[in-house]
């Protein structure tokens, strides 16, 4: 066999096997699945990974009740919302922005550029540091009594792009969490609750 047919075949060799590794390897949006459930009394948005159910968002402010924002609307809400964004491959960030010059938590898929409207988790009321709203809902160790950043090895979970808007990297954060037992958390029966009010 000449030398340059072996190139050939071990090259079409190494693309088949890479295509099929491509598509044996399942996406973050086909093994992860967000829902609302209850823990330890608190409505919290979960991730149903391959290694177990991680708490992603504690809902704990009553404080826009009276408003008709509960925070067990708000969980299915953005649970519902998490699941969509996930689902279609737009979920790799949670970042601050501003949209009709009010704050707003959306997802995108790389730095830089501006949150679209389809693209919004929720909105948040005019003058709210979006910011710390971020880190805040994030920081599901609160009940774990830890008080610093999230790290992953060499990988942040937190960063900001060249306008000073903060980026929560979510499969890093995902990682990084602990599982909840099964035997703590109380699922939710999912209702449409979607809309475009402010959430906060």
């Amino acid at each position: 066999m000449k030398p340059y047919n072996l190139t050939k075949i071990l090259s079409r060799l190494a693309l088949v096997l890479a295509f099929n590794q491509a598509i044996a390897e399942p996406s973050m949006a086909e093994t992860q699945r967000f829902f609302c459930a209850v823990l330890n009394g608190n409505y919290t948005t979960f991730v149903r990974t391959p290694r177990g159910n991680v708490p992603l968002i504690l809902w704990t402010s009553g404080a826009f009740d009276r408003a008709g924002w509960t925070n067990e609307k708000r969980c299915l809400e953005v649970s519902g919302r998490f699941q969509k964004y996930n689902k279609s491959g737009r979920l790799k960030y949670i970042r601050t922005s501003s949209i009709n010059r009010l704050p707003v938590l959306c997802v995108a898929q790389a730095k830089g550029g501006s949150c679209q409207t389809e693209d919004v988790l929720f909105t948040l009321r005019a003058g709210t540091n979006a910011q710390q709203v971020l880190t805040r809902l994030l920081d599901v160790r609160r009940g774990a009594g830890r008080s610093t950043p999230i790290q992953l090895s060499n990988e942040q979970i937190f960063s900001y792009d060249e306008r000073g808007e903060l980026y929560a990297d979510v499969e890093n954060l995902i990682q990084a969490l602990p599982v909840e037992s099964e035997k703590k958390i109380q699922p939710i029966e999912s209702r449409n609750t979607e809309t475009t009010r402010p959430l906060w």
